[in-house]
């Protein structure tokens, strides 16, 4: 359960006894995610621990969120973000690009940095740098329509599972910018950069967000401060220069197998799996 269903679990189990084995997984912290009065975000902070205090286990999906909700009480796990390996393009399908390509996928909305990119993009193209950027997902009608007046941009909208792997695949650039202001976005551990290890292909992530996600990916991450239009491009260029290379683009799908090969995943969640299955 994550903090959606657990008041209703927390309150039964204390009115008819707690029953079983109670699994708190920890998509995201409301009190984090929360913007506005500090004593409502303190009031939530305060039922997520509580709530997650009762539990018998946790699992947070990296380190770098682990104190987020943390008691003595519960044995936690880490098990990281993996993406449906059923929906993957074999990694040898990967080709070349003319055209350096730019992905934005999911939200497409101004505090994920949309704009950002596609005005450093524009900035790069205007210097005489090719490049060109898909767009895929849903979002704010503004940032679409701003979106829609460049050449080198194509939205396309909602796609499924397997074409957004598709397009990841066939990308350079993954953009995973999160606005810094918000406390949730600072603890981001996007899907995306672990799309782009399967894929690949490089990660764009602002340096203001998780550091656990960054490190453990360190190969296939290119940094930039949000606020910086200068940063954003020269984090750009920097990928070109990678993507250009042909032995870094070797290490890149080499990455990309074992990644697929799912050793890390499958053993962490092994863990938790015997350890549930030794109390049953």
């Amino acid at each position: 359960m994550d903090f959606d269903a657990s008041l209703g679990i927390y309150l039964s189990a204390k009115l008819l006894g707690k029953k079983g084995i109670i699994l708190y997984d920890v998509l995201d912290t409301y009190a984090d995610r929360y913007v506005g009065a500090s004593y409502i975000s303190g009031v939530l902070r305060y039922l997520e621990s509580k709530v997650f205090s009762f539990s018998d286990y946790g699992i947070h999906v990296d380190s770098f969120r682990v104190n987020t909700l943390y008691s003595e009480n519960v044995n936690t796990y880490i098990i990281h973000n993996k993406p449906r390996f059923d929906d993957l393009v074999p990694i040898e399908n990967k080709a070349k690009n003319d055209c350096f390509t730019i992905l934005i996928s999911g939200g497409v909305y101004e505090h994920r940095g949309v704009l950002k990119i596609i005005t450093a993009v524009n900035d790069l193209i205007q210097q005489g740098y090719n490049l060109k950027v898909d767009v895929i997902g849903f979002g704010d009608e503004s940032v679409v329509e701003n979106l829609n007046r460049h050449r080198f941009v194509t939205f396309h909208g909602y796609v499924s599972s397997l074409e957004a792997q598709k397009f990841s695949l066939n990308s350079d650039l993954i953009g995973c910018l999160y606005d810094p202001e918000s406390p949730i976005n600072r603890m981001a551990s996007p899907n995306k950069v672990f799309d782009a290890v399967a894929n690949a292909t490089l990660a764009l992530v602002n340096q203001e967000v998780n550091s656990g996600t960054k490190s453990s990916e360190a190969l296939n991450v290119v940094e930039c401060e949000y606020n910086s239009s200068d940063s954003i491009k020269a984090a750009i260029m920097n990928a070109m220069h990678k993507m250009g290379d042909c032995h870094f683009r070797s290490s890149l799908i080499q990455r990309a197998n074992d990644f697929r090969n799912g050793e890390l995943w499958d053993s962490e969640f092994a863990c938790l799996t015997d350890k549930l299955q030794s109390n049953s």
